[in-house]
């Protein structure tokens, strides 16, 4: 099943409605608990919640769909594929590992701060005496 129209940020966009459509039909057919009710997976829940189908339907209109939910695990899917986007030229943004690139994230961190985040050993005091090295009083601190 194509899953590109999750990352379309018109919802308004046919291919949003029609992906939106199966997806809700999809979820239905896999509820099997004797309940109406499934996890809503829009950009503000993302799968904490359960809702009635027409809440969730709702919900994905407003907030849109959470982009990092790629298999639907949640909602019948038992496929260990993960699917990827065949959308080109959208202005959709894509989601990746929020984990790999955490050095990366430091280093930047420290570029813009000056700070050495996650540097073994760091101390404040060497700031402390440079504020005061150029005439502004560190009494009080």
């Amino acid at each position: 099943m194509d899953r590109s129209w999750i990352m379309l940020r018109n919802r308004l966009d046919k291919r949003y409605q029609d992906g939106l459509r199966n997806f809700l039909a999809f979820a239905h057919d896999n509820i099997h608990d004797g309940t109406s009710t499934i996890l809503c997976p829009c950009q503000d829940y993302r799968n904490t919640t359960f809702l009635d189908i027409s809440a969730v339907k709702h919900h994905l209109f407003r907030y849109g769909f959470d982009i990092s939910y790629q298999r639907w695990s949640f909602h019948g899917d038992s496929s260990s594929m993960v699917y990827t986007s065949g959308l080109e030229n959208s202005n959709a943004e894509v989601v990746g590992n929020d984990f790999e690139d955490e050095d990366d994230m430091i280093e930047i961190l420290n570029d813009l701060g000056g700070a050495n985040i996650g540097a073994a050993n760091s101390s404040v005091e060497p700031e402390v005496e440079q504020i005061g090295s150029q005439g502004w009083s560190t009494k009080g601190i």
